[in-house]
């Protein structure tokens, strides 16, 4: 399992790149 802010960040960078 994945921290917090890394999992958030991650998923803020696939929803950025799945938003485009």
């Amino acid at each position: 399992m994945f921290p917090r802010h890394v999992f958030r960040d991650m998923n803020k960078e696939i929803f950025r790149t799945q938003t485009i």
